[in-house]
Protein backbone atom coordinates (compact mmCIF):
# COMPACT_ATOMS: atom_id res chain seq x y z
CA UNK A 1 0.00 0.00 0.00
CA UNK A 2 3.09 2.55 0.66
CA UNK A 3 3.68 2.22 -3.09
CA UNK A 4 0.31 2.84 -3.99
CA UNK A 5 0.00 6.17 -1.66
CA UNK A 6 3.63 7.08 -0.59
CA UNK A 7 2.59 9.28 2.42
CA UNK A 8 3.27 9.35 5.69
CA UNK A 9 -0.66 8.95 7.30
CA UNK A 10 -0.80 5.25 4.78
CA UNK A 11 -1.52 3.85 8.20
CA UNK A 12 -5.01 5.46 7.97
CA UNK A 13 -5.58 5.47 4.74
CA UNK A 14 -5.26 1.57 3.85
CA UNK A 15 -7.51 0.79 6.68
CA UNK A 16 -10.19 -0.75 4.97
CA UNK A 17 -12.23 -1.57 8.02
CA UNK A 18 -12.69 1.81 8.42
CA UNK A 19 -14.50 1.98 4.83
CA UNK A 20 -16.17 -0.84 5.30
CA UNK A 21 -17.95 0.05 8.63
CA UNK A 22 -18.63 3.47 7.30
CA UNK A 23 -19.65 1.48 3.90
CA UNK A 24 -21.91 -0.79 5.89
CA UNK A 25 -23.11 2.27 8.67
CA UNK A 26 -25.04 3.77 5.31
CA UNK A 27 -26.43 0.46 4.27
CA UNK A 28 -28.04 -0.33 7.67
CA UNK A 29 -29.87 3.11 7.73
CA UNK A 30 -31.52 2.67 4.37
CA UNK A 31 -32.70 -0.87 5.49
CA UNK A 32 -36.16 -1.80 3.97
CA UNK A 33 -39.03 -2.48 6.55
CA UNK A 34 -36.81 -1.90 9.40
CA UNK A 35 -38.21 0.12 12.53
CA UNK A 36 -36.30 3.76 12.35
CA UNK A 37 -35.02 2.70 15.70
CA UNK A 38 -33.29 -0.33 15.21
CA UNK A 39 -31.47 1.14 12.00
CA UNK A 40 -30.58 4.25 13.73
CA UNK A 41 -29.10 2.06 16.37
CA UNK A 42 -27.28 -0.14 13.84
CA UNK A 43 -25.60 2.70 11.97
CA UNK A 44 -24.55 4.46 15.19
CA UNK A 45 -23.03 1.26 16.60
CA UNK A 46 -21.25 0.62 12.72
CA UNK A 47 -20.00 4.44 12.75
CA UNK A 48 -18.49 4.13 15.85
CA UNK A 49 -16.21 1.00 14.79
CA UNK A 50 -15.18 3.25 12.02
CA UNK A 51 -14.16 5.85 13.87
CA UNK A 52 -12.55 3.23 16.28
CA UNK A 53 -10.78 1.46 13.35
CA UNK A 54 -9.73 4.73 12.19
CA UNK A 55 -8.39 5.95 15.15
CA UNK A 56 -6.96 2.81 16.14
CA UNK A 57 -3.34 3.34 15.73
CA UNK A 58 -3.49 6.40 17.78
CA UNK A 59 -5.89 4.64 20.28
CA UNK A 60 -3.41 1.73 20.73
CA UNK A 61 -0.63 4.02 22.24
CA UNK A 62 -3.08 5.01 24.94
CA UNK A 63 -4.00 1.82 25.68
CA UNK A 64 -0.46 0.26 25.19
CA UNK A 65 1.78 2.67 26.59
CA UNK A 66 5.17 2.92 24.63
CA UNK A 67 8.77 1.94 26.02
CA UNK A 68 10.42 5.24 27.09
CA UNK A 69 13.10 4.18 24.38
CA UNK A 70 16.74 6.31 24.59
CA UNK A 71 19.74 6.97 22.57
CA UNK A 72 22.57 4.53 23.29
CA UNK A 73 24.83 3.97 20.76
CA UNK A 74 27.17 1.54 19.81
CA UNK A 75 29.67 1.77 16.57
CA UNK A 76 26.82 3.51 14.68
CA UNK A 77 24.39 1.09 15.66
CA UNK A 78 21.13 1.99 18.16
CA UNK A 79 20.88 -0.02 20.51
CA UNK A 80 17.20 -1.49 21.55
CA UNK A 81 16.34 -0.74 25.02
CA UNK A 82 13.26 -2.70 25.17
CA UNK A 83 12.17 -5.88 23.08
CA UNK A 84 9.65 -3.61 21.48
CA UNK A 85 11.35 -1.05 19.91
CA UNK A 86 13.50 -3.22 17.52
CA UNK A 87 12.03 -1.03 14.99
CA UNK A 88 12.36 2.53 16.02
CA UNK A 89 15.89 1.48 16.82
CA UNK A 90 16.83 0.10 13.27
CA UNK A 91 15.09 3.53 12.25
CA UNK A 92 17.37 5.79 14.24
CA UNK A 93 20.54 3.36 13.00
CA UNK A 94 19.82 3.74 9.71
CA UNK A 95 19.32 7.67 9.58
CA UNK A 96 22.20 8.06 11.73
CA UNK A 97 24.58 6.08 8.68
CA UNK A 98 22.94 8.89 6.38
CA UNK A 99 24.41 11.21 8.68
CA UNK A 100 20.78 12.56 10.31
CA UNK A 101 20.58 12.48 14.27
CA UNK A 102 17.66 10.99 15.44
CA UNK A 103 17.18 8.60 18.46
CA UNK A 104 15.61 5.29 19.15
CA UNK A 105 13.26 7.63 22.03
CA UNK A 106 12.29 10.07 19.24
CA UNK A 107 11.11 7.43 16.59
CA UNK A 108 9.06 5.42 19.20
CA UNK A 109 6.31 7.94 18.95
CA UNK A 110 6.67 8.91 15.11
CA UNK A 111 6.70 4.64 14.38
CA UNK A 112 3.31 4.60 16.50
CA UNK A 113 5.38 1.78 18.84
CA UNK A 114 3.21 0.44 22.23
CA UNK A 115 4.55 -1.87 23.71
CA UNK A 116 3.36 -4.92 21.34
CA UNK A 117 5.95 -3.43 18.71
CA UNK A 118 5.28 -1.35 16.17
CA UNK A 119 3.15 -2.12 12.91
CA UNK A 120 4.95 -1.85 10.01
CA UNK A 121 2.89 1.07 8.21
CA UNK A 122 3.90 2.71 11.24
CA UNK A 123 7.33 2.25 10.89
CA UNK A 124 6.87 3.89 6.95
CA UNK A 125 5.28 6.61 8.85
CA UNK A 126 8.30 7.47 11.28
CA UNK A 127 10.88 6.86 8.60
CA UNK A 128 9.12 9.32 6.06
CA UNK A 129 8.63 12.08 8.26
CA UNK A 130 12.01 11.96 9.46
CA UNK A 131 13.15 11.87 6.12
CA UNK A 132 10.50 14.96 4.78
CA UNK A 133 12.19 16.98 7.38
CA UNK A 134 15.11 16.35 5.90
CA UNK A 135 14.06 16.71 2.54
CA UNK A 136 14.83 13.29 1.90
CA UNK A 137 13.03 10.40 -0.31
CA UNK A 138 11.86 7.12 0.85
CA UNK A 139 12.45 4.32 -2.23
CA UNK A 140 10.90 1.25 -0.98
CA UNK A 141 13.29 -1.83 -2.21
CA UNK A 142 11.72 -5.12 -3.62
CA UNK A 143 13.28 -8.28 -3.44
CA UNK A 144 13.70 -10.76 -0.42
CA UNK A 145 17.10 -10.89 1.95
CA UNK A 146 19.06 -12.81 -0.44
CA UNK A 147 18.68 -10.15 -3.19
CA UNK A 148 19.47 -7.39 -1.49
CA UNK A 149 22.54 -8.55 0.00
CA UNK A 150 23.89 -9.73 -3.11
CA UNK A 151 23.02 -6.30 -4.84
CA UNK A 152 24.58 -4.37 -1.56
CA UNK A 153 27.20 -7.14 0.28
CA UNK A 154 25.37 -5.94 3.31
CA UNK A 155 27.64 -7.68 6.48
CA UNK A 156 24.28 -10.15 7.49
CA UNK A 157 24.55 -13.37 9.71
CA UNK A 158 21.97 -15.32 9.40
CA UNK A 159 21.96 -18.80 9.11
CA UNK A 160 19.27 -21.13 10.27
CA UNK A 161 15.91 -20.85 12.60
CA UNK A 162 13.46 -23.28 14.34
CA UNK A 163 9.87 -23.00 12.89
CA UNK A 164 7.13 -22.48 15.20
CA UNK A 165 5.49 -25.41 16.56
CA UNK A 166 2.68 -24.46 19.15
CA UNK A 167 -0.11 -22.29 17.64
CA UNK A 168 -1.42 -19.17 19.38
CA UNK A 169 -4.25 -20.82 20.46
CA UNK A 170 -2.44 -23.68 22.62
CA UNK A 171 -0.01 -21.02 23.66
CA UNK A 172 -2.76 -19.17 25.42
CA UNK A 173 -4.05 -22.21 26.95
CA UNK A 174 -0.56 -22.96 28.27
CA UNK A 175 -0.47 -19.70 29.46
CA UNK A 176 -3.69 -20.16 31.35
CA UNK A 177 -2.77 -23.93 33.02
CA UNK A 178 0.22 -21.45 33.94
CA UNK A 179 -1.07 -18.88 36.03
CA UNK A 180 -3.58 -21.38 37.92
CA UNK A 181 -0.61 -23.25 38.79
CA UNK A 182 1.19 -20.26 40.35
CA UNK A 183 0.96 -20.46 44.53
CA UNK A 184 -0.08 -17.22 46.32
CA UNK A 185 -1.59 -15.87 43.30
CA UNK A 186 -4.60 -13.57 43.63
CA UNK A 187 -7.76 -15.72 42.83
CA UNK A 188 -8.95 -12.98 39.69
CA UNK A 189 -5.24 -13.57 38.11
CA UNK A 190 -6.98 -16.97 36.60
CA UNK A 191 -9.60 -14.89 34.56
CA UNK A 192 -6.11 -12.77 32.72
CA UNK A 193 -5.13 -15.47 30.24
CA UNK A 194 -8.37 -14.50 28.33
CA UNK A 195 -7.35 -10.53 28.88
CA UNK A 196 -3.77 -10.93 27.89
CA UNK A 197 -3.03 -8.53 24.81
CA UNK A 198 -2.84 -10.53 21.74
CA UNK A 199 0.10 -12.98 21.41
CA UNK A 200 3.24 -11.61 19.53
CA UNK A 201 5.41 -14.23 17.12
CA UNK A 202 8.91 -13.40 17.96
CA UNK A 203 12.10 -14.88 16.36
CA UNK A 204 15.11 -14.21 19.02
CA UNK A 205 18.46 -14.72 18.25
CA UNK A 206 21.03 -17.01 19.42
CA UNK A 207 24.68 -18.40 19.53
CA UNK A 208 25.40 -22.00 19.76
CA UNK A 209 28.70 -23.15 20.30
CA UNK A 210 30.21 -26.71 19.61
CA UNK A 211 33.71 -27.41 21.75
CA UNK A 212 35.80 -30.82 23.30
CA UNK A 213 37.89 -29.76 26.02
CA UNK A 214 40.90 -30.78 27.53
CA UNK A 215 41.33 -29.91 31.17
CA UNK A 216 44.62 -30.67 33.33
CA UNK A 217 44.00 -30.78 37.50
CA UNK A 218 45.89 -30.72 40.36
CA UNK A 219 43.57 -31.03 44.02
CA UNK A 220 42.72 -33.60 46.43
CA UNK A 221 40.45 -36.49 47.02
CA UNK A 222 38.51 -36.90 50.68
CA UNK A 223 38.33 -40.22 51.91
CA UNK A 224 35.99 -40.20 55.14
CA UNK A 225 36.56 -42.40 58.38
CA UNK A 226 34.27 -42.60 61.30
CA UNK A 227 35.77 -42.72 64.86
CA UNK A 228 34.08 -42.73 68.39
CA UNK A 229 34.96 -40.09 70.84
CA UNK A 230 34.42 -39.50 74.48
CA UNK A 231 32.75 -35.95 75.87
CA UNK A 232 31.42 -35.17 79.07
CA UNK A 233 27.78 -33.97 79.92
CA UNK A 234 25.73 -32.87 82.94
CA UNK A 235 22.66 -34.49 83.98
CA UNK A 236 20.71 -34.02 87.15
CA UNK A 237 23.43 -32.85 88.36
CA UNK A 238 26.04 -35.57 87.72
CA UNK A 239 28.83 -35.34 84.83
CA UNK A 240 28.32 -38.27 82.96
CA UNK A 241 30.68 -39.58 79.81
CA UNK A 242 29.23 -40.47 76.69
CA UNK A 243 30.25 -41.49 73.34
CA UNK A 244 29.19 -39.94 69.73
CA UNK A 245 30.99 -41.32 65.73
CA UNK A 246 32.23 -38.19 64.50
CA UNK A 247 33.21 -38.22 61.24
CA UNK A 248 36.73 -37.52 59.64
CA UNK A 249 38.49 -37.44 56.18
CA UNK A 250 41.96 -38.27 55.35
CA UNK A 251 43.45 -36.59 52.28
CA UNK A 252 45.18 -37.82 49.51
CA UNK A 253 46.86 -35.51 46.60
CA UNK A 254 44.88 -36.03 42.69
CA UNK A 255 45.52 -35.33 39.31
CA UNK A 256 45.00 -36.08 35.45
CA UNK A 257 43.28 -35.29 32.62
CA UNK A 258 39.35 -35.17 31.61
CA UNK A 259 37.47 -34.75 28.37
CA UNK A 260 34.57 -33.06 27.15
CA UNK A 261 32.80 -32.60 24.64
CA UNK A 262 29.57 -29.60 24.00
CA UNK A 263 26.93 -29.60 21.28
CA UNK A 264 24.92 -27.01 20.80
CA UNK A 265 25.65 -24.91 24.38
CA UNK A 266 23.36 -22.56 23.69
CA UNK A 267 23.74 -18.69 24.61
CA UNK A 268 21.28 -15.52 24.28
CA UNK A 269 22.07 -13.29 22.28
CA UNK A 270 19.60 -10.67 22.96
CA UNK A 271 19.93 -7.91 25.72
CA UNK A 272 16.12 -6.79 25.44
CA UNK A 273 15.01 -9.70 27.52
CA UNK A 274 16.38 -11.32 30.99
CA UNK A 275 19.38 -14.31 30.42
CA UNK A 276 17.48 -16.33 33.10
CA UNK A 277 13.79 -15.88 31.82
CA UNK A 278 14.87 -17.08 28.87
CA UNK A 279 16.75 -20.12 30.13
CA UNK A 280 13.63 -21.15 31.89
CA UNK A 281 12.07 -21.93 28.56
CA UNK A 282 15.18 -24.53 28.07
CA UNK A 283 15.78 -26.75 26.64
CA UNK A 284 15.18 -26.03 22.76
CA UNK A 285 15.23 -29.03 20.26
CA UNK A 286 17.80 -27.87 18.24
CA UNK A 287 18.50 -30.69 15.94
CA UNK A 288 15.55 -29.53 13.98
CA UNK A 289 16.91 -26.63 13.26
CA UNK A 290 16.21 -25.58 9.37
CA UNK A 291 18.26 -23.27 6.70
CA UNK A 292 17.36 -19.47 7.05
CA UNK A 293 14.98 -18.29 4.79
CA UNK A 294 13.40 -14.65 5.27
CA UNK A 295 10.55 -15.96 3.91
CA UNK A 296 9.77 -18.24 6.80
CA UNK A 297 9.86 -14.61 8.79
CA UNK A 298 6.75 -13.27 7.50
CA UNK A 299 4.45 -11.83 10.16
CA UNK A 300 6.71 -12.58 12.94
CA UNK A 301 9.23 -10.00 14.19
CA UNK A 302 12.79 -10.62 14.46
CA UNK A 303 15.46 -9.31 16.39
CA UNK A 304 18.90 -8.52 15.32
CA UNK A 305 21.96 -10.39 17.68
CA UNK A 306 22.90 -7.29 19.99
CA UNK A 307 26.04 -9.83 21.69
CA UNK A 308 28.11 -10.25 19.22
CA UNK A 309 29.88 -13.78 19.09
CA UNK A 310 33.12 -13.23 20.50
CA UNK A 311 31.22 -12.19 23.73
CA UNK A 312 28.68 -14.75 23.37
CA UNK A 313 31.77 -17.34 23.25
CA UNK A 314 33.09 -15.75 26.78
CA UNK A 315 29.93 -16.40 28.04
CA UNK A 316 29.80 -20.18 26.56
CA UNK A 317 33.04 -20.23 28.85
CA UNK A 318 31.32 -19.64 31.42
CA UNK A 319 28.44 -22.49 31.06
CA UNK A 320 31.04 -24.92 30.66
CA UNK A 321 32.69 -24.27 33.58
CA UNK A 322 30.32 -26.06 36.09
CA UNK A 323 30.44 -29.37 33.56
CA UNK A 324 34.46 -29.01 33.49
CA UNK A 325 34.03 -28.94 37.40
CA UNK A 326 32.28 -32.07 37.73
CA UNK A 327 33.69 -33.95 35.53
CA UNK A 328 37.11 -33.52 37.42
CA UNK A 329 35.18 -34.11 40.54
CA UNK A 330 34.04 -37.27 39.10
CA UNK A 331 37.31 -38.42 38.15
CA UNK A 332 39.21 -37.38 41.31
CA UNK A 333 36.45 -39.89 43.34
CA UNK A 334 36.66 -40.39 46.87
CA UNK A 335 33.92 -38.77 49.50
CA UNK A 336 35.03 -34.89 48.52
CA UNK A 337 37.52 -33.12 46.63
CA UNK A 338 39.35 -29.74 46.25
CA UNK A 339 40.62 -28.38 42.83
CA UNK A 340 43.50 -26.38 42.96
CA UNK A 341 44.37 -26.01 39.49
CA UNK A 342 42.81 -26.53 36.30
CA UNK A 343 44.39 -25.67 32.88
CA UNK A 344 41.67 -25.53 30.22
CA UNK A 345 42.51 -26.44 25.83
CA UNK A 346 39.65 -25.70 24.23
CA UNK A 347 39.18 -27.58 20.83
CA UNK A 348 38.35 -27.16 17.34
CA UNK A 349 35.45 -24.47 18.71
CA UNK A 350 32.53 -23.66 16.00
CA UNK A 351 29.59 -21.47 16.07
CA UNK A 352 26.22 -21.06 14.55
CA UNK A 353 23.69 -17.90 14.42
CA UNK A 354 20.09 -19.00 15.49
CA UNK A 355 16.86 -17.57 15.38
CA UNK A 356 14.47 -19.45 18.14
CA UNK A 357 10.77 -18.35 18.31
CA UNK A 358 8.89 -17.58 21.04
CA UNK A 359 5.41 -16.27 21.91
CA UNK A 360 5.58 -12.96 24.12
CA UNK A 361 3.30 -10.86 25.54
CA UNK A 362 2.23 -8.80 28.57
CA UNK A 363 -1.10 -8.65 30.73
CA UNK A 364 -2.07 -5.71 33.61
CA UNK A 365 -3.17 -6.48 37.14
CA UNK A 366 -3.66 -3.71 39.61
CA UNK A 367 -2.07 -1.18 37.04
CA UNK A 368 1.38 -3.03 36.90
CA UNK A 369 2.48 -4.68 33.49
CA UNK A 370 3.46 -8.51 33.64
CA UNK A 371 5.28 -9.80 31.10
CA UNK A 372 5.46 -13.54 30.05
CA UNK A 373 6.94 -15.65 27.34
CA UNK A 374 6.23 -19.01 26.23
CA UNK A 375 8.69 -21.32 23.92
CA UNK A 376 6.49 -21.49 20.66
CA UNK A 377 8.27 -25.36 20.36
CA UNK A 378 7.32 -26.75 23.48
CA UNK A 379 4.82 -24.58 24.90
CA UNK A 380 6.41 -23.93 28.33
CA UNK A 381 5.67 -20.76 29.88
CA UNK A 382 7.59 -18.53 32.02
CA UNK A 383 7.35 -14.87 33.35
CA UNK A 384 6.77 -12.16 35.69
CA UNK A 385 3.60 -12.87 39.05
CA UNK A 386 1.83 -11.09 40.72
CA UNK A 387 1.85 -12.13 44.77
CA UNK A 388 -1.82 -12.33 47.05
CA UNK A 389 -0.46 -9.98 50.13
CA UNK A 390 -3.96 -11.64 51.85
CA UNK A 391 -3.01 -14.69 50.98
CA UNK A 392 0.73 -15.09 52.20
CA UNK A 393 -0.98 -13.44 55.28
CA UNK A 394 -3.39 -15.83 56.41
CA UNK A 395 -0.67 -18.91 55.21
CA UNK A 396 2.11 -16.81 57.81
CA UNK A 397 -1.14 -16.73 60.29
CA UNK A 398 -1.95 -20.40 60.01
CA UNK A 399 1.37 -21.63 60.47
CA UNK A 400 2.01 -19.69 63.73
CA UNK A 401 -1.39 -21.24 64.40
CA UNK A 402 -0.31 -24.51 64.05
CA UNK A 403 3.23 -24.10 65.99
CA UNK A 404 1.60 -22.65 68.82
CA UNK A 405 -1.08 -25.75 69.04
CA UNK A 406 2.02 -28.48 68.94
CA UNK A 407 3.36 -26.26 71.88
CA UNK A 408 0.42 -26.28 74.10
CA UNK A 409 0.07 -29.86 73.46
CA UNK A 410 3.60 -30.38 73.84
CA UNK A 411 3.12 -28.42 77.58
CA UNK A 412 0.31 -30.84 78.66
Amino acid sequence: WARLFPVSAEIIYSNFAAIIAALAAGWAWRLPNTPKWRRATLATLLGIGSAIAILWPLLAIGLRPPPAGGNVWFKGVAKQTSWATCSPAAAATLFNAEGIEVSEAEMIPLCLTDYAGTPTLGLYRGVKLIASRHEREVDLLQGGLPRLIADNDWPVLLSVRLPFGVEEKAARQNFARWLKSLWFAPDVLKHYADRADRLAGMYLPYWTFDCQTQTRYTGQRGEDYVVNESYTVVENGHHVTKTRAVTKTRWYSASGTVSNSFDDLLIEATRSLRPDKLRVLEPWDVRLLVPYDDKYLSGFRTETYAVGVKEGYQQAKGRMEPVIESAIRSDIGGDRQTIQYTNVTYQNPTFKHILLPVWISAYRYEGKLYQFLINARTGKVTGDRPYSTMKIALAVIAVILFVAILFFFAEK
